[in-house]
């Protein structure tokens, strides 16, 4: 869908601005200082091993999270957690994995998305600033390069290509209302190519003076050495 003539015009003051200072200062704008409580339903899905006898493993868990003046905290129910224990016994990794899906510093990063959004923003680079459409809306879209300078030293060593875009879609104000972030890596190691790619895209949403990750689907590929290995995680957030 193109943007309509009337969503160009609206957003034609905010293309003649710093679109990167515009994120910047909306996403201090919020605080996240109000408590939050919040169910996230987590599934993930994972191959490995050689081509023709791969290892697929596949599983799904709820968590509770909660962040507040008593700090973050994350919970299970009883029934949760005896059906990853029983799943486990029966050498199932899937519920075991979708549970890890789900550490504290990604619960945190779930509920206050503006400061781990700006963090991401360090070192980046303005490749695209235009009106695009997001989710059937016209939003303006800030496209975002980085270097590898945040590779470590001794493994940029190996690298032969590397590429890194963020493309964040935003409302008028500059709040973020989506999110992809894509990477791409080749490289060898002692004659031994190898080459990975990430992507994930992130939708989100308001909640006092909290960004909320509504929903995150991330997606990772690797190869090398004959083996090969693929991973894909979705978490959705409710209030």
């Amino acid at each position: 869908m193109r943007p309509t003539l009337l969503a160009l015009l609206l957003l034609a003051p905010a293309l003649r601005a710093d679109g990167l200072a515009d994120l910047r200062a909306a996403l201090k704008s919020l605080p996240a200082r109000q408590p939050v409580k919040a169910s996230v339903d987590c599934q993930v899905w994972n191959r490995s091993g050689k081509a023709k006898q791969p290892k697929i493993v596949q599983g799904h868990a709820r968590v509770v999270v909660e962040d507040g003046p008593g700090g973050l905290k994350l919970g299970w129910d009883k029934a949760e957690l005896d059906h990853i224990q029983a799943a486990t016994k029966a050498k199932d990794r899937g519920p075991e994995q979708a549970m890890a899906a789900l550490k504290a510093e990604k619960a945190e990063a779930m509920l206050d998305s503006a400061k781990e959004l700006l963090s991401d923003l360090e070192g980046a680079v303005v490749q695209e600033d235009r009106v695009d459409t997001y989710q059937g809306k016209a939003t303006r879209l800030l496209v975002l390069k980085f270097d590898d300078s945040g590779v470590d030293e001794e493994d940029r060593k190996h690298l032969k290509s590397y590429s890194h875009t963020l493309s964040v879609w935003m409302g008028p104000d500059g709040t973020p209302l989506g999110l992809q972030d894509q990477k791409d890596i080749k490289g060898s190691f002692f004659l031994i190519s190898f080459e990975a790619h990430d992507k994930a895209s992130y939708t989100f949403a308001r909640s006092g003076d909290r960004l909320l990750t509504a929903h995150e689907e991330s997606m990772s590929s690797g190869s090398g050495a004959g083996q090969s290995s693929e991973e894909k995680t979705v978490l959705d957030l409710k209030l």
